[in-house]
């Protein structure tokens, strides 16, 4: 049996996709409007007709995207979760002034080490946290 060799490619357009990402629906009055998640403001007239026109893999790009975006926001959770479970016994004595690399240096090597791991998936470039370059 031959294979088909016609190939149907759909073109997904990133501002529609984008506005998926960024939509809101504000369901406090009627009739229902869509705002922007970023800033509050109403979606102009030119925007609800690009999300009007969306294809079927528009809309699933978009859900793919605010997937991945959520297991990573959930991901970082548990790392910052961890991270505090970690140094709050060892921040206890200190001044609420006290930078973050002073509670690291109060925890046992281990711990320490657990923490640096963290650090370096939350904040690799080490400066948010460790006040590095």
């Amino acid at each position: 049996m031959p294979r088909a060799s016609t190939k149907e490619t759909t073109l997904i357009r990133p501002d529609v996709v984008s506005l998926f990402v960024d939509i809101d629906f504000d369901a406090s009055e009627l009739p229902h409007h869509c705002v922007h998640n970023s800033t509050g403001e109403p979606f102009t007239a030119e925007e609800s007709a690009l999300v009007a026109s969306a294809t079927r893999p528009e809309i699933e790009a978009a859900r793919r995207y605010i997937q991945t975006a959520a297991e990573y926001h959930a991901s970082l959770t548990a790392d910052m979760d961890r991270l505090m479970d970690l140094v709050e016994p060892y921040a206890a004595g200190l001044p609420d002034s006290s930078r973050f690399v002073e509670v690291l240096a109060r925890l046992p090597e281990d711990q320490r080490r657990e923490a640096e791991e963290i650090l370096d998936r939350v904040a690799p470039d080490g400066f948010v946290i460790r006040g590095e370059p």
